[in-house]
C-alpha cells in the first residue's frame, strides 16, 4: 500500500492528512506519516520496508472508525498494532495509533 493509497482509502472515513493539518481541525480526523528502508544485496534483490502511523484523533472513543480501519488493512492482509486510546488534553481528544509495516520488492 502507497502513502497515496493509504490516505485516499483513509479520506473515504474522515479528513486524513500526511504529517499534519494546516489548519485546526473541528470534527475528527487522522494523520499519518510513514518511513522507508531499502535494502538487498544487488540490484535485482532491493527490498522496501515501509513502517506507517496512523493517529486517530476522536472527540469520543469511536470504535465504528477503527473498525473501518481495520478493515482497510485486513482486506490488504496486514499485521497491525494498535495503542491504547489517550486522552489528550489539549485537544480536547482520543488519539488511537495503528501502527503497521510490510516488505516489498522494490520495482523495476
Amino acid at each position: 500500500m502507497t502513502p497515496k493509497e493509504l490516505g485516499h482509502e483513509l479520506s473515504k472515513i474522515l479528513p486524513t492528512a500526511f504529517n499534519l493539518f494546516k489548519e485546526k481541525q473541528k470534527g475528527d480526523y487522522a494523520v499519518f506519516n510513514y518511513s522507508i528502508n531499502a535494502s538487498g544485496s544487488d540490484e535485482q534483490n532491493q527490498f522496501i520496508n515501509y513502517e506507517y502511523n496512523i493517529e486517530l484523533y476522536t472527540r469520543n472513543k469511536e470504535q465504528d472508525i477503527e473498525n473501518k480501519i481495520m478493515s482497510i488493512l485486513d482486506v490488504r492482509g496486514i499485521e497491525y498494532e494498535i495503542s491504547e486510546s489517550v486522552y489528550i488534553e489539549s485537544e480536547k481528544r482520543f488519539m488511537t495509533v495503528f501502527t503497521f509495516s510490510f516488505l516489498t520488492l522494490k520495482e523495476a
